[in-house]
């Protein structure tokens, strides 16, 4: 008995789906250009528009061209890198300082945390129990806001460090001097008032 010859079956056509816009095509088509639509890189072209629209605001400067600025005893100098007119920041202060050898800047604290960088040069940092540390190039001293951040400088030699503030409002900024034979704490009236503590304007209630 023998077998009927073999046929091969016609593969099935990809049922149609219907187009809003009135004619038909495989959904596998209909899926190709999707992809292809979604998945092309954006050139120039499409990009240059949105670009045109954004101004940069980025600084770039060398430390040696701003100018130095006292600070707040003698034998200490400042050059502003961030957070004043010049070169202006949202949140933060940064300032190069450089202490004079035998500077002596004494305990003091703030009202926000600071944080210190050390340079170049050798010097001495004290806390608010006596506890001092010698320090040098790579050294970091951080202070919390408070009387707990506490601290003192004595220099020997020249020493530079990079120091940063949680605040670029100068009254936000005020420090308080600890004298450690009373351990009382106070800040000179006209210092007050020239760091802008008489109203106030950036207010500790503000975000």
């Amino acid at each position: 008995m023998g077998f009927p010859p073999f046929r091969r079956m016609a593969r099935p056509e990809p049922e149609a789906r219907a187009i809003p816009c009135g004619w038909t095509r495989p959904p596998e088509i209909l899926f190709n250009r999707r992809h292809r639509k979604s998945a092309g890189p954006t050139g120039p072209s499409q990009s240059k528009g949105t670009l045109m629209q954004v101004k940069s605001a980025l600084q770039v400067f060398n430390q040696k061209d701003v100018a130095t600025s006292p600070g707040v005893i003698d034998g200490l100098v400042i050059r502003k890198l961030a957070g004043d007119p010049e070169h202006p920041s949202e949140r933060i202060s940064v300032g190069l300082a450089t202490f004079g050898p035998g500077t002596h800047e004494h305990l003091h604290w703030h009202l926000i945390e600071t944080f210190h960088y050390i340079v170049a040069g050798k010097g001495i940092v004290r806390d608010i129990e006596g506890r001092s540390w010698e320090v040098g190039p790579g050294d970091i001293v951080y202070g919390p806001p408070g009387l707990r951040g506490s601290h003192e400088w004595e220099v020997k030699e020249t020493l530079q460090l990079l120091t940063i503030k949680g605040t670029n409002a100068p009254e936000r900024a005020i420090q308080f001097n600890i004298d450690r034979a009373t351990m009382e704490s106070k800040a000179d009236f006209k210092y007050l008032v020239d760091r802008g503590a008489a109203d106030m304007k950036e207010s500790f209630y503000e975000d």
